[in-house]
């Protein structure tokens, strides 16, 4: 009793610091003082403006990110903004750790707020990690959560989710989108380089200002209009502006009026305003909102069909499919991809999330994740089912021609959501309700996709990927899609024998910010990217991947998938093995074989090398008996096979699943 007493006083004097109001009263006092811009500029500069050869080694969480800081400047611009010095170089100083000593405790205090109390959770009893992961907090990690793109990924995909509205645009902005992005491109590349400057106080409005006058990229009528739809007037601005999550004019209009000049923290605010602002302003015409709404879901999915068709030229992207059961529609499929056996099905919403969710309102989480996600998983297993079930329904693209599938026996479900919203990783833990045995989908933004699929250009790499994230649910929890992209491009993702829940180093997402800007031609300077990571494969192993995929097949997937079960050291003993038994065969002309089963019976391989004189027919039965023989032996069984003569590393393979009556069988047409 004592204990639970105890307790009790802990979480409630912890709670009483969840307030954040006198928190935020200290930060708008603040940032009115005399010269608080400078001390800002300073933040900005030691937090983000960060040189790219230190970017692999930054951890991110002890640093202030863009949320915080954008923060701060909406609290600096509900008022007019005092370009005077600080009054002496000490209270400079001072503003600068006052604000992050502020921040810290901000942070905590909306950490605290969602900490469920003591009774609470006494009265819960939890049976899995997924109940106990429904108490995740969301509040803090949809502010905390990164910016959810690349500076220049806004811009690169503004264009295709504008590509219906090109008209709207010039008559009721009067500049089109693309005159944002080449304004928006010229600005990043005329202005000074923080992280190249070491400023003087009085030098630092001039790395972070931009004078309109100097930009040409487009006419002087087009720049100032501009610069009319993307600033605010400190002072006019944020005037209900009194939470973290509130709607900040800080990032909706980020260049910030000071005399003749625009102040820009980071491009970051610009881009992003440059792709959602212009929707809100639609939805805001009345004679145009209906017809903004009717274009934002297809202009949305040829986003993600164009991402996934030019990252993944060998397999087949369709967009707008319906799959038909008679004359009847049963679902409709946003965009789907297939390769060889696997198949992805994207259900692609446009939902953002809205003000009260972002303040924590849990009902308006869920009603706003149910409509971004929860629907998007709903179709995607629908439309599964079908495919997978129902041997009588034929699917039809958006071209009238038929698609396909006969195939493909593995769906895997995405949910992408058009815009970046936030914390989908802690929502999807809290808020999904799935069936057991139903699959996980993976649930990520345009943004996220564009990412992986940038990274993982080989598509059995990217089947690889998707099957690992939706075939091991919540084992890996993490803050971020990039976190663990990061782990997979260090070594592929498997599932962890020693611990029920993997929790990766945030840092690991460090790996992607160097790999994906110089995988889109924006390499950052001075980085060599060959050296961020070393290659998980050997040589010889890559070999064999290559002369698999070549061989091609309805199972090569598979056999491709085991070898990205297997440690790399084994995966090289499997080929060096392989090669031995063929040379072997070379010496004497017999047929030499061994095999080996991995602890726990997932998964064996025989090995088996033919000489000439064997005919394809005897070479299938041998393979055809060595397969029943192996049957019960695990749950899945390859068999690589070599011919005597051959140049190639691989001349043939069969694949057994222990649920299967009979093997499926390839081999290269080099036999009589």
């Amino acid at each position: 009793m004592l204990l639970q007493q105890l307790f009790n006083l802990i979480y409630s004097k912890r709670r009483n610091m969840a307030d954040p109001t006198p928190i935020i009263s200290q930060l708008t006092n603040l940032v009115n003082k005399q010269g608080f811009i400078y001390a800002y500029c300073t933040l900005v500069l030691k937090n983000i403006a960060i040189a790219p050869s230190d970017i692999l080694d930054v951890n991110w969480t002890n640093r202030l990110n863009h949320k915080e800081l954008s923060f701060l400047l909406g609290l600096m611009i509900k008022n007019p903004i005092t370009l005077e010095l600080p009054k002496c170089k000490f209270s400079f100083e001072r503003q600068q750790k006052k604000a992050g000593r502020l921040l810290e405790e901000l942070h905590n205090s909306v950490s605290l707020s969602e900490f469920p109390s003591f009774s609470d959770l006494q009265s819960e009893k939890f049976n899995s990690v997924e109940e106990i992961l429904k108490l995740q907090p969301l509040v803090e990690p949809i502010f905390y959560d990164n910016p959810g793109a690349y500076d220049f990924q806004w811009l690169e995909l503004a264009s295709y989710r504008y590509a219906y509205d090109e008209e709207w645009f010039e008559n009721s902005l009067g500049i089109s989108i693309q005159s944002m992005i080449n304004i928006a491109v010229e600005i990043k590349g005329t202005r000074a380089n923080p992280r190249e400057n070491e400023c003087a106080n009085t030098d630092l409005l001039d790395v972070f200002c931009i004078d309109p006058t100097q930009l040409h990229s487009e006419p002087a009528e087009t720049v100032n209009r501009f610069f009319d739809l993307f600033s605010c007037q400190p002072g006019e601005a944020n005037k209900k502006f009194d939470h973290i999550n509130d709607v900040n004019d800080a990032e909706i209009t980020p260049l910030i009026m000071l005399d003749q000049r625009y102040f820009l923290a980071d491009h970051t605010f610009l881009n992003q305003s440059i792709y959602e602002s212009p929707y809100y302003w639609m939805c805001e015409d009345n004679k145009y909102s209906q017809q903004a709404l009717r274009n934002r879901g297809p202009a949305t999915e040829r986003i993600v069909y164009h991402i996934l068709f030019d990252s993944n030229q060998n397999g087949r992207t369709y967009q707008g499919v319906n799959i038909l059961k008679g004359k009847q529609i049963k679902a409709e499929i946003d965009v789907l991809f297939v390769y060889s056996n696997k198949a992805f099905v994207v259900q692609v919403k446009s939902k953002k999330l809205t003000a009260l969710a972002k303040r924590g309102d849990r009902s308006k989480l869920k009603n706003d994740f149910q409509i971004a996600c929860q629907g998007a998983y709903t179709q995607g297993l629908s439309c599964r089912s079908l495919i997978l079930n129902d041997n009588t329904v034929k699917l039809v693209n958006n071209k009238g021609s038929r698609v396909n599938i006969s195939s493909v026996d593995e769906i895997y479900i995405l949910c992408i959501t058009g815009d970046s919203y936030p914390a989908l990783q802690a929502q999807q833990r809290a808020l999904l309700e799935k069936k057991e045995g139903d699959p996980f989908p993976l649930i990520m933004s345009v943004f996220d996709l564009e990412i992986i699929c940038s990274l993982l250009k080989d598509q059995i790499d990217l089947l690889y990927y998707v099957s690992q994230r939706t075939g091991l649910g919540n084992q890996y929890i993490m803050n971020s899609e990039m976190e663990i992209l990061g782990l997979h491009l260090r070594s592929p993702l498997g599932k962890s024998r020693d611990f029920d829940v993997v929790v990766p180093e945030p840092q690991l997402a460090n790996v992607v910010d160097v790999l994906f800007p110089a995988s889109k031609g924006q390499p950052l300077p001075g980085v060599d990217t060959s050296t961020v990571i070393s290659s998980y494969w050997t040589e010889n192993t890559k070999s064999l991947h290559a002369e698999l995929k070549h061989l091609g097949g309805p199972f090569v997937v598979d056999v491709i998938f085991s070898f990205y079960g297997l440690t790399s050291e084994f995966a090289d003993r499997v080929v060096s093995t392989f090669d031995s038994a063929k040379m072997q065969t070379m010496l004497d002309g017999k047929m030499h074989d061994c095999s080996f089963r991995l602890e726990g019976g997932e998964l064996g391989i025989t090995l088996t090398s033919f000489p000439i004189y064997f005919t394809s027919a005897q070479v299938r039965s041998i393979c055809f008996k060595l397969a029943l023989r192996h049957k019960s032996d695990a749950d899945k069984w390859f068999g690589l096979i070599s011919i005597q003569t051959s140049s190639s590393v691989v001349d043939g393979y069969w694949f057994m699943n222990r649920n299967w009556s009979s093997p499926q069988i390839k081999i290269r047409n080099i036999l009589t």
